[in-house]
C-alpha cells in the first residue's frame, strides 16, 4: 500500500507550505535455472535465486507541490535494489539510481524533468515486446538502441489533438563539446484499440581515451576502443557472448553520429493483444547497422495472462569490430559480415491480488552466425517467481 509521508519541517519553513511524498517500490524474487551452450558444444547449467526476471526490486519516493496559477513541481527518487547477496556478490549488487529518478515542472506547456530515466527508444522497444520487460533474459527483445540514461533533459508536450503524445529529450555527455550528446524525439498516437509509437534518436560519440586488450582463441588483439563505444550484437537476452561484451560491430571513434530508429505496434482484440516491433541503430556514415524485430501476443484468461513473443536480431560490421564470444575462433569482423541471432520467450503470469502476482518465464535464444561463421552460441532460461508492488 502507498504510504503518504508529512513534509519535513525544513521543506515546509521554507515554502510555507505542507508538501506530501508517497513511498512505493517492487520486490521481485525469482527460482532461476540458466543453461548455455557454446559454439564448441560446451554446456553449462547455472541455478539461482534472484530479480529482474519480470522487472526490477526497487524503492522510490516521489511526490508534487501545487505551486499555484496551474504549475506543479514534481520529483522522484528511485534506487534499483538486488536483496538476494552473499558476501561474493555484495559490490555488484549495490543500489543504483533507476528510472524516474529527477525534478521537474509541468503546467499548461507541458512536462519537463531533469533527471535518470529510460530514453524513449528504449521504452519504445519494451512496449512492442509482449513478453515484458525483464533484463537480459533468453529470447527477449532488449533495446540496444538506448536504456537507462542519466544527465537526461525530457519534455512532454501537452496533448493538442486527442489520442496524440509527443515528447523530445537531450542527454548531455558532461564535455565542452558535442560528444557524449544525444538528442531524441518520440510520436504516439492511441485510437480504439490501437497503438503506434515510433521514436529517433542520434547520439554523437566521445573520444575513445582507452585501449583495451582482448585475448581470444590464443591470440592477443590491442583496440583502441572502450567498451561504451562499441556497437555491440546480440540485444537478445542471453546471447551476448563474453560477460558484458557481445561482438563488436563497430568501433565508434569521436564526433561519429550514432542513428537509432524504433517503432511499435499494438492492437488490443479484446481476446487477445498482437504486438510487433522493430528498430534500428546504425552507426556514422559507415555499413556498421543492428536491424530488430519482434512479434507477440498476450492472452489473458481471468487472473492468468499468457504471453509469447519471438524476435530476430541482423548486425552489420563496418570491419573495425571483434568477435569478442571467448569460443569464437575467427578474431576479425571484415567489412560486411554479419551476426544473427534469434529468439522467444513464453511469460505467464497469475494475479493473486492487485499487487501480488505469480509468474513463470521459460525463453531461448541462439546466436546462429558470427562473422559469417556458424556458432549455435545458444541460451535458455527458466524461472519461477513472485512480484509484489507496494
Amino acid at each position: 500500500m502507498k504510504k503518504t509521508l508529512v513534509a519535513l519541517a525544513a521543506i515546509s519553513a521554507v515554502t510555507g507550505a505542507m508538501a506530501d511524498a508517497t513511498i512505493y517500490g517492487i520486490m521481485d524474487q525469482a527460482v532461476i535455472s540458466t543453461a548455455k551452450t557454446s559454439a564448441l558444444g560446451v554446456k553449462t547449467t547455472a541455478k539461482s535465486f534472484g530479480e529482474d526476471l519480470n522487472g526490477f526490486s526497487e524503492l522510490g519516493v516521489k511526490g508534487s507541490e501545487d505551486l499555484g496559477n496551474g504549475l506543479t513541481a514534481t520529483y522522484g527518487i528511485n534506487i534499483a535494489l538486488s536483496v538476494t547477496q552473499t558476501n561474493a556478490n555484495l559490490t555488484s549488487n549495490a543500489p543504483f539510481i533507476y528510472h524516474g529518478s529527477g525534478v521537474g515542472l509541468k503546467g499548461g506547456f507541458g512536462a519537463v524533468s531533469i533527471g535518470t530515466t529510460y530514453n524513449l527508444n528504449f521504452i519504445t522497444n519494451v512496449v512492442a515486446d509482449a513478453s515484458g520487460f525483464a533484463g537480459a533474459s533468453a529470447g527477449q527483445l532488449n533495446g540496444s538502441a538506448g536504456g537507462l540514461l542519466g544527465n537526461l533533459l525530457s519534455y512532454t508536450a501537452p496533448q493538442f489533438v486527442p489520442g496524440l503524445s509527443l515528447a523530445a529529450e537531450l542527454q548531455r555527455g558532461g564535455t565542452t563539446t558535442t560528444q557524449g550528446n544525444l538528442t531524441g524525439y518520440m510520436a504516439q498516437y492511441d485510437t480504439g484499440g490501437l497503438m503506434v509509437r515510433y521514436s529517433t534518436s542520434t547520439k554523437t560519440e566521445a573520444v575513445n581515451a582507452v585501449t583495451t586488450t582482448t585475448s581470444l582463441a590464443g591470440t592477443t588483439t590491442t583496440t583502441t576502443y572502450t567498451a561504451s563505444n562499441m556497437m555491440r550484437s546480440s540485444g537478445i537476452g542471453g546471447t551476448a557472448g563474453a560477460a558484458s561484451t557481445g561482438t563488436a560491430l563497430s568501433a565508434r571513434t569521436a564526433n561519429d553520429k550514432t542513428k537509432s530508429n524504433a517503432i511499435a505496434v499494438t492492437y488490443d482484440f479484446g481476446m487477445v493483444k498482437a504486438f510487433f516491433g522493430s528498430s534500428t541503430i546504425k552507426s556514422g556514415n559507415t555499413v556498421a547497422q543492428i536491424k530488430q524485430s519482434t512479434t507477440g501476443v498476450s492472452v489473458p484468461f481471468g487472473a492468468i495472462t499468457v504471453s509469447y513473443a519471438a524476435s530476430t536480431e541482423k548486425g552489420t560490421s563496418d570491419g573495425t569490430g571483434l568477435a569478442l564470444a571467448t569460443d569464437i575462433t575467427t578474431a576479425s569482423m571484415a567489412t560486411g559480415k554479419t551476426v544473427e541471432s534469434s529468439g522467444n520467450r513464453l511469460f505467464v503470469t497469475y494475479a493473486l491480488s492487485k499487487r501480488t502476482t505469480l509468474y513463470g518465464m521459460s525463453g531461448k535464444a541462439s546466436v546462429d552466425t558470427i562473422a559469417g561463421v556458424a556458432s549455435l552460441l545458444k541460451t535458455s532460461t527458466t524461472s519461477v517467481g513472485i512480484k509484489h508492488g507496494f
